[in-house]
């Protein structure tokens, strides 16, 4: 499974002032795996990736972290993106 770039997902929230629960309506996913994915608990498959990515309306390729890459650590999101 990819390692996903979860400061992409929490931009795309934050631009979007989305809540996990919308990205979860809108990817057609449960709040509790979106919620798994972004904050670090999992990392999905690329068919779950790709429902997120298309919901974000970025390339699944901007969520996958490269071999090489490190991904920052986050200190948790924002309230305003926590809501389930």
């Amino acid at each position: 499974m990819p390692r996903v770039r979860v400061s992409v997902i929490h931009q795309e929230l934050n631009v979007r002032n989305w809540t996990i629960a919308k990205l979860a309506r809108t990817a057609d996913m449960s709040n509790t795996t979106v919620h798994n994915i972004v904050n670090g608990v999992t990392d999905p498959n690329l068919r779950t990736l790709g429902s997120i990515a298309r919901a974000l309306n970025v390339r699944v390729a901007d969520l996958i972290i490269e071999d090489d890459e490190e991904e920052p650590r986050l200190t948790g999101l924002p309230q305003s993106v926590q809501g389930t």
